[in-house]
């Protein structure tokens, strides 16, 4: 039953009802029926697609594949299966496509055949509060229990999004992402966010992020990742084609607590990019394939970072450990698999055409601190160049 086309000249936020109707909440369901009754009968096709900012979700709801929705899509409640049927949510010059959580507890959420199109972030998964209000609220398992979890994305296509394509927000748990497509995001394609955790990312394509978008194209350092996992732990990467993003595939890493006196509500990372299997990946045409302590060797003098430096104001240690890079296919990738923390291993992986397939890293923290890289494991990867393994 798909959202109700609006009354033309309408410009409320729209509810969707337990049926599957959108209604304004000032207006009665009579009201619905009564439209849904003459659009059908004028043969399906609703001559006024609903033109609200927002439309407000609490039920099962299925989109009229006929509509372009020109609004965000709210997921507040729990147990919603939301079912786009191939419709188009143009995002352009909205905060965001899909929104799931907001401000409240929601879980067992599934989003299937949904376009979207533009958007600051195409889909967001997580709680809106700035990160210090809701640190300072509630403790870690607190916030596990409230943030959006065990939801289900599944054939969502989003395409030019301004910022993330798709963005699983802090202490967000247990989200899939299946089946689905992120291309041309300004920023990363698909983002993890700090304490954010068994999250998996499955059978996608995730291609052309990270080059930013009009008026502001992101050059040099500031380029993004297609797959960001940012103090994100215990993570499946699986089944995906990641290609031709602007800085690489798949970067893991600790944030330093960026802008610490220029953003107030930034709060410290206590978990690193831990325990997180990429397996089974075509990575294609890439700077690098896989980074594993993307940070580490960084000048992030300019990032005013609240961790404490192990070189100058200029260099933060990163913390990115007990990860597996395996069965994964690297194809014209410049450097394969780099490594700049302890404790990872790469295993029976192939490489073509690589000008690098593993590099050992770290070695500025080494300089200074005395640490080498330890407990790192390389074995059973195939590096295959014009035709001839070695």
């Amino acid at each position: 039953m798909p959202v109700l086309p609006s009354p033309a000249g309408a410009t409320d936020s729209w509810q969707a009802t337990a049926i599957g109707r959108a209604v304004p909440p000032h207006r009665p369901a009579l009201l619905a029926l009564a439209l849904l009754t003459l659009t059908t009968a004028a043969g399906g096709t609703p001559p006024n697609c609903p033109r609200a900012e927002e439309i407000t979700i609490t039920q099962d709801t299925r989109l009229d594949p006929a509509c372009i929705y020109r609004s965000t899509l709210r997921i507040v409640a729990g147990g919603v299966l939301l079912d786009c049927r191939g419709a188009l949510i143009d995002a352009r010059g909205r905060r965001f496509g899909i929104l799931i959580g907001d401000r409240q507890a929601v879980s067992e959420v599934t989003v299937r055949n949904c376009r979207i199109r533009g958007g600051g972030n195409g889909v967001f998964v997580g709680r809106t509060e700035p990160d210090s209000v809701k640190a300072a609220a509630h403790d870690r398992e607190t916030l596990y229990r409230i943030s959006p979890h065990h939801v289900i994305l599944e054939s969502i296509s989003v395409d030019g999004a301004a910022g993330v394509g798709i963005y699983l927000d802090d202490y967000v748990s247990a989200v899939r992402i299946i089946g689905s497509a992120v291309h041309g995001a300004g920023s990363a394609g698909i983002y993890l966010e700090h304490g954010s955790r068994h999250n998996e990312i499955i059978g996608s394509t995730i291609t052309g992020n990270g080059y930013g978008s009009f008026p502001r194209y992101r050059f040099g350092a500031s380029r993004r990742e297609g797959i960001a996992i940012d103090a994100s732990a215990d993570n499946r990467v699986q089944g995906n084609h990641i290609a031709g993003n602007a800085a690489g595939g798949i970067f893991l890493y600790k944030n330093c607590q960026e802008h610490v006196h220029s953003r107030p509500h930034s709060v410290p990372r206590w978990q690193g990019a831990d325990r997180n299997l990429i397996r089974g990946n075509r990575i294609e045409d890439e700077q690098v394939g896989v980074w594993i302590a993307a940070r580490q060797s960084r000048d992030l003098s300019a990032w005013d970072c609240g961790d404490p430096p192990y070189l100058g104001s200029s260099h933060y240690l990163d913390h990115a450990r007990h990860n597996r890079v395996n069965d994964n296919r690297f194809e014209k990738v410049a450097t394969g698999v780099r490594i700049e923390d302890d404790d990872n291993t790469v295993d029976g992986n192939t490489f073509i055409d690589s000008d690098t397939p593993v590099e050992l890293g770290a070695q500025l923290r080494q300089a200074v601190s005395g640490r080498a890289l330890q407990g790192v494991e390389i074995r059973d990867n195939v590096v295959r160049k014009s035709g001839a393994d070695r």
